[in-house]
């Protein structure tokens, strides 16, 4: 399973390779510009959906929240 954020940034990098080969390369640098951007926001997700993690339980965690994110998103 992959996080939204990295669905979009995969579905991005598809698009921009699509401009690419249409020799529309204003468009895919664009667009990869827009990923890096984007990239830059992947650690504050991750921190956030491991605190969604630990605000849903009680101090009986059943593994630790990084844990959960790693396996949750095969890191």
């Amino acid at each position: 399973m992959q996080t939204v954020i990295k669905e979009l940034i995969d579905e991005l990098n598809e698009l921009s390779n699509h401009y690419y080969k249409l020799s529309e390369y204003d468009t895919s640098h664009g667009i990869a510009i827009a990923v890096e951007l984007i990239m830059t926001k992947l650690e504050k997700e991750k921190e956030q959906i491991m605190k969604a993690y630990c605000d849903g339980f009680d101090e009986l965690l059943p593994f630790h929240e990084n844990e959960y994110y790693n396996q949750t998103y095969n890191e």
